[in-house]
């Protein structure tokens, strides 16, 4: 389908009654919980937290020809984050300059204090932007600038690794995510529309920096930033008459936001780890939070066997659903998994059955999330359409050519 016809198909969906899109993200919700004992890497952890050391594996900066400046010199920062073709590289050139002191306290303090923005007094507002306009912190949302114009970002992540697979990007991604969003919403309130939403296009820009990690917990932070910016978004659009040529490239990316294709990518990921999981209990390697299943079992070889049989079939099966469009169809199959898993042993099927996730919650969380999505469409265009005609909408009608037109827009 061409995106002009997949506009009008979405506008449709919009205008009429919220269709989907965002086929089986919200797994990850549950999925990343029983790998890591309850919390999500990158989204809980505590704002401005200095991201560890990548691995050998996973580090990737190319040498920029800059060794004649100061290692430390922003004019060499830039430099190498200019060279670069990976987006990745001039990420992690901004997570050294994050960790390091002075800058590091500025970010945390802006993060600490826009945490509600809404609920900042005038002396709060006031500290925010002296703090946002210091040379560490310009510096940094100079680099994320530099970043987003790169066509790939790609972290070099060490698949093979398996359960100890090394993802040091995420944390420091979701403050810089966090910061742009703090940002955009300040430069509303100034009253510089124009700011607001080159702050939130930035904030897509990072969220998009994980689009082809291939792990579940990436889908899962990419969701995160995007839905932040999206309610950011609601905000501005509410507020005020968004001009109409960011509100158009806003809406132009958000609409073409395919999280059903990492979603596939990171299924096969999430089996290769269950796999990796079985292989080390079978060698004697117990990891902690097995305490549903009795040490025996753990030594039965025939039950592990039978598990890892089960837990692969359902991974095939949900990748297989995961790369279709999400209809009546695939829903019905995800019900029925569903109802198949609640049927199994725990004598027989105990560790299938710790590995594989329910989906009411995966089917609740999914629809919020389209739902959301579609309102921030409907809201910019709305926006879209009183700065143009300096008036509101008479209905769904006026927004069908505001909405088309954002999905004809070309890929930056």
């Amino acid at each position: 389908m061409s995106m002009p016809q997949q506009g009008r198909t979405r506008t449709t969906a919009i205008c009429v009654a919220a269709g989907g899109f965002l086929v089986l993200l919200a797994l990850v919700f549950w999925m990343y919980n029983r790998r890591d004992g309850g919390t999500i890497s990158g989204v809980t952890a505590p704002s401005g937290t200095p991201a560890p050391a990548p691995t050998d594996k996973s580090r990737t900066h190319k040498k920029s020809g800059t060794a004649s400046m100061p290692a430390d010199s922003a004019q060499a920062r830039m430099e190498m984050a200019r060279r670069t073709t990976n987006a990745a590289d001039a990420y992690r050139i901004l997570f050294d300059l994050m960790a390091r002191a002075g800058t590091r306290e500025k970010l945390e303090r802006i993060l600490k204090l826009g945490a509600d923005f809404a609920t900042l007094t005038a002396e709060e507002k006031a500290e925010l932007r002296m703090l946002a306009a210091t040379p560490e912190i310009r510096e940094i949302v100079d680099l994320l600038q530099e970043a987003s114009l790169k066509k790939a970002c790609d972290f070099n992540l060490d698949y093979e690794s398996g359960l100890n697979l090394q993802l040091p990007h995420i944390a420091p991604l979701r403050s810089l995510s966090r910061l742009t969003g703090i940002l955009a919403l300040d430069a509303g309130d100034q009253g510089s529309l124009k700011s607001a939403c080159e702050m939130a296009g930035l904030g897509l820009s990072v969220a998009n920096s994980l689009r082809s990690d291939k792990i579940l917990i990436s889908q899962l932070v990419q969701l995160a930033c995007d839905k932040q910016v999206l309610n950011n978004l609601n905000t501005l659009a509410g507020a005020a008459a968004l001009p109409e040529e960011q509100a158009y490239g806003l809406m132009a990316e958000i609409a073409r936001r395919d999280y059903a294709s990492g979603m596939v990518a990171s299924m096969v990921s999430e089996s290769t780890f269950a796999k990796d999981l079985f292989n080390k209990i079978a060698a004697g390697d117990i990891p902690e939070g097995l305490n549903g299943v009795t040490p025996e079992k753990l030594r039965d070889s025939a039950y592990l066997e039978k598990n890892k049989a089960k837990c692969e079939a359902y991974y095939n099966e949900v990748t297989a659903l995961a790369s279709k469009p999400y209809d009546d169809a695939v829903r019905a199959r995800l019900r029925e998994l569903e109802g198949n898993l609640a049927g199994l042993s725990d004598d027989e099927y105990g560790l299938t059955r710790m590995m594989i996730p329910s989906f009411s919650n995966v089917l609740k969380r999914m629809n919020e999330q389209d739902a959301a999505v579609d309102a921030t469409l409907v809201n910019l265009a709305t926006s879209a359409y009183r700065a143009k005609y300096g008036r509101e909408p008479a209905g769904s009608d006026d927004l069908k050519g505001i909405l088309d037109s954002a999905f004809r827009q070309p890929a930056p």
